[in-house]
């Protein structure tokens, strides 16, 4: 936190090698409503890019009444999917988030062949986690996390309930040592190990048949995203804080320690 160490127009790190052209870790308009109209740098739904089966089009990610719906359908495909066997939606931050918690309130959808997947990756050898909610095992979560282009864990769980049925609370506590996942106020993974880098957030619906089951369906299935958050962790020393952006919204947890938070709620 030396000072001229965020860089106040574009509010990067200028000086911390560990954090270096990330956000300076201060919280900022992502009201999604805004960021979409307007093609804000902080959030974006992301068209032409691709994952597994799946090509993701601008056009198949949506939001009405502060919901975000992504639609997965095979119609069409491959000629209008970009060679793909599926198309569908994603978002993703174009920020990278620190040592925190990253949280995602979602519903996933029952369609086999298919799974709602949250992401948070960064670096230029893909380091980061990605939690799996099956579309053929709605009752069912797995984790993954890379750290410098190698997978160090695949870990899987049962769920108590229908994560299709409803929205749920999905947080990942991203410490230095290791990650929490935490469903609904439960704490489902502990790994062994952490990317300790910062991570951009993204959430899609990626149809992929190698891995998810054989696709069945003759209509077009929907995942649903209410809410993206990141809150800055108080344990370890935030990075790039000389400068406060205007835009901050800092809530005081104690006498001596801030909570920065940046949400994208989606809301119109």
């Amino acid at each position: 936190g030396a000072t001229g160490c965020c860089e106040p127009t574009s509010q990067t790190c200028v000086c911390d090698s560990s954090h270096f052209g990330t956000n300076c870790e201060f919280a900022i308009d992502t009201s999604f409503a805004t960021n979409f109209a307007h093609s804000l740098p902080t959030s974006q739904s992301l068209g032409g890019s691709s994952s597994g089966q799946s090509y993701f089009s601008v056009n198949n990610s949506v939001e009405t009444n502060g919901v975000l719906s992504f639609k997965l359908t095979n119609q069409s495909c491959p000629n209008a999917c970009g060679g793909k066997k599926f198309v569908s939606g994603s978002w993703a931050t174009s920020d990278s988030y620190a040592f925190g918690n990253f949280t995602y309130v979602v519903k996933s959808s029952a369609t086999s062949g298919a799974a709602m997947e949250l992401w948070a990756t960064g670096g230029t050898s893909f380091s980061g986690f990605q939690i799996t909610l099956q579309g053929g095992n709605t009752k069912a979560i797995a984790l993954q996390y890379w750290v410098d282009g190698k997978q160090i864990q695949y870990l899987s769980s049962p769920l108590s309930f229908d994560s299709s049925a409803d929205y749920h609370t999905y947080e990942v506590v991203y410490r230095p040592s290791n990650l929490t996942v935490i469903v609904d106020g439960v704490t489902i993974f502990i790994t062994s190990r952490s990317p300790s880098i910062p991570l951009s957030m993204r959430v899609d619906y990626n149809g992929d048949t190698q891995y998810y089951g054989s696709y069945t369906s003759s209509t077009p299935s929907y995942v649903y995203v209410k809410s993206v958050q990141w809150v800055i962790d108080n344990i370890t020393p935030a990075h790039c804080s000389a400068v406060v952006s205007t835009t901050s919204s800092p809530s005081t947890t104690s006498s001596t320690t801030t909570s920065y938070i940046t949400t994208a709620s989606f809301t119109t």
